[in-house]
């Protein structure tokens, strides 16, 4: 149960656990951004989230590998909540485009998408 309308304190009503917890939030404590969610909306298609979010409807096969959809049949339907990671383009010494990596909060590790 959350206590005294404060979801930072915590305590157990049974007293089998402890008498109270409590978080303590570091205020400079800074977090990276790693993606973003969104809704599917009516006749949105992992094609045009792609083209959206990356510039290139291509890259629908990171959505579908950051969501764990099937790549054989990758299916969307409105209102499903999708993960759309964040990507850095990794290139070569001579500056060619090999991939792209993103972090899965699917798979909680990071991937690499080799072209």
């Amino acid at each position: 149960m959350y206590g005294w309308n404060n979801p930072l304190r915590f305590f157990d009503p049974t007293g089998f656990l402890s008498d109270e917890i409590e978080a303590i939030i570091d205020p400079n404590f800074e977090i990276d951004i790693i993606g973003s969610l969104g809704v599917v909306e009516e006749g949105d298609t992992l094609e045009s989230i792609a083209e959206e979010k990356y510039g290139d409807i291509n890259l629908n096969s990171i959505i579908i590998a950051a969501n764990g959809l099937n790549p054989e049949n990758p299916e969307i339907e409105p209102g499903q909540i999708l993960y759309i990671p964040d990507i850095n383009p990794i290139k070569d010494e001579k500056g060619n485009l090999l991939g792209y990596s993103y972090v899965s909060v699917i798979n909680l590790k990071a991937s690499l998408e080799y072209n």
